[in-house]
């Protein structure tokens, strides 16, 4: 028996069980089955490589009916079984094909008849198989949507068939997806996935022609005929959708859109035109929707540049720290700083963090920046250590990426040490939106760094989806406000009432306030007056390199 394309026949009389395998053993391999119970048990060894059942419904013990039963209740029913019986009444037909048989064949049979029959269910049952094969290959297996191949491939079909139309490819995917998972583990999850993806047919099949499918995780693609209000009208749609799903989590999706204009893209270049676009959503929480246009690609060419010097940049020292003075508010005196880091580009001179920083982050190398810069302000605070002069504390950023490592408080610690200093030379700034990324690691990380002896300090607070609760689940020493979030509009008294109120509601928390981007006299009086207690701008300096911020505390000194 080389257990390839086995006939089992199943068939209580010897001699109609011997001609029988006779008949199909010229060809195929045959097993035989004397009653019910003998045909289960090969089924049962030999499910795998049977390509077909002839099975005579009258047997002793088991009969027919029930081979039948069984194979529908364990799902073998793509083996295809041809019934042969005497009893030729239409009940005892119709139960038999109810119950999954392919054909049926009655006693006495007439051998090519037969032999034509099973041949042609074997063959429906290859091509069946056949089928299934090519739909799991092109398909995505949780969601039933094309895979990220097979739409590429469709796309690219598509745009070629309709060249004269409008039409546009857009990527859908969930910010913060990976707490949906956290919160209502993979089995939620993926529910959810298959919640969008139907969500997603139902919407895209409306169009007379359409590609859509699952590209990875909690992306997805469609490409349609193009029009604008039709577009945003099923975009918010399906947001409404989305957020309807579980109003106790706030889901927010984001579209990446690339009208297509040049037919000649590959559709992979089309969906990364649309994968660029859906960058500017995630940088910027107020955005959902965002198009792609030719600055993105030159954006992208940066980021490449940037990446490829950035080794050799901290290896050559190319990074320096500044200073951007913490000033007490009634006082006007330097109480501490933020170190704050650039790039002196040995061919394009200072970069502002803001063109590398986000390309770092995004890339996942702002961790090595990071640890440079903490060493670099611990090297320095103990140059000034050793000089006599006491810089107050530094704050120094820690990345959502540095949150992840298991090591952080425990390299801080080794850092401090090292270098001869009180942890509470170092403000640990975390940032409000990692911390909406990041709850439990955020708490646990912030624990942590309290019972080392470090201060930790709340950034951007009001930028991104600022909650009270963020307060109330995490134990900061200090708030930090960006004015730009709340400017001082002389039409709008609302940005002063709720600038005013967070100070109070920290004043009864025992939570200090600073308050960053300082530039007028206006905002330095009315943060005076409603009690926020250090301030950070150009209204007193911009930040500072270590020397000059050196004099800045020696001539406060004197």
């Amino acid at each position: 028996m080389n257990k390839k394309h086995i006939i089992l026949i199943a068939e209580d009389n010897r001699i109609n069980r011997k001609i029988l395998v006779k008949m199909f053993s010229k060809e195929n391999d045959v097993l035989e089955a004397e009653n019910g119970q003998q045909t289960i048990e090969i089924l049962e060894n030999y499910k795998d490589d049977i390509i077909a059942i002839i099975l005579d419904l009258r047997m002793p013990g088991k009969d027919g009916y029930e081979v039948l039963s069984y194979i529908k209740e364990n799902e073998l029913s793509q083996i295809p079984v041809v019934v042969m019986t005497s009893d030729m009444t239409g009940g005892s037909e119709e139960r038999a094909l109810d119950l999954g048989a392919w054909d049926f064949v009655s006693k006495p049979y007439e051998p090519r008849i037969l032999m034509t029959r099973v041949n042609n269910a074997i063959a429906r049952s290859k091509m069946s198989y056949l089928l299934q094969l090519k739909h799991v290959v092109e398909h995505d297996k949780l969601t039933d949507l094309y895979n990220r191949n097979h739409f590429l491939e469709m796309t690219e079909k598509m745009v070629s068939e309709h060249k004269e139309d409008s039409k546009a490819l857009i990527r859908v995917d969930i910010r913060r997806f990976h707490l949906i998972n956290s919160f209502f583990g993979e089995k939620g999850g993926d529910e959810f996935l298959k919640y969008v993806a139907n969500q997603i047919r139902e919407i895209v099949e409306c169009y007379e022609w359409s590609v859509y499918g699952r590209m990875e995780s909690d992306v997805f693609c469609a490409c349609i005929p193009y029009d604008e209000d039709i577009c945003k009208s099923h975009i918010k749609k399906l947001t409404t959708k989305m957020k309807e799903y579980n109003p106790d989590y706030r889901i927010e999706p984001s579209y990446g859109i690339y009208r297509i204009t040049d037919d000649t893209l590959s559709a992979s270049e089309m969906l990364r035109n649309a994968s660029l676009a859906s960058m500017e959503c995630k940088e910027n929480y107020t955005r959902s929707i965002a198009f792609f246009d030719e600055s993105m690609r030159e954006c992208l060419h940066q980021e490449e540049q940037i990446i490829q010097e950035m080794q050799d940049a901290l290896v050559n020292g190319e990074f320096e720290v500044y200073y951007q003075p913490k000033y007490e508010t009634r006082s006007k005196t330097v109480n501490g700083a933020e170190a704050l880091v650039r790039w002196n580009h040995p061919k394009r001179g200072i970069i502002h963090p803001s063109q590398f920083v986000p390309v770092l982050e995004k890339n996942g190398f702002i961790g090595e920046l990071d640890i440079y810069v903490w060493e670099a302000v611990c090297r320095q605070l103990k140059a000034w250590k050793e000089k006599g002069i006491h810089a107050g504390p530094i704050s120094v950023n820690v990345a959502r990426a540095d949150i992840q490592n298991p090591n952080l408080v425990e390299y801080l610690t080794t850092l401090v040490e090292r270098y001869e200093l009180a942890p509470e030379s170092l403000c640990i700034e975390l940032t409000e939106s990692a911390y909406m990324d990041s709850p439990l690691a955020i708490n646990e990380v912030v624990k942590k760094l309290h019972e080392a002896g470090f201060l930790v300090v709340m950034d951007e607070f009001g930028k991104g989806y600022s909650s009270l609760n963020v307060l109330k689940d995490v134990d900061v020493d200090f708030l930090k406000i960006n004015m730009k979030s709340l400017p001082l509009d002389p039409t709008n008294v609302k940005s002063k009432r709720i600038l005013s109120s967070v100070i109070a509601m920290m004043q009864w928390l025992d939570i200090p306030v600073i308050t960053m981007e300082v530039e007028t006299e206006e905002e330095y009086t009315f943060l005076k007056s409603v009690g926020c207690e250090y301030i950070q701008g150009f209204y007193f300096v911009g930040p500072l390199p270590a020397e000059e911020y050196e004099q800045l505390l020696t001539e406060q000194k004197d």
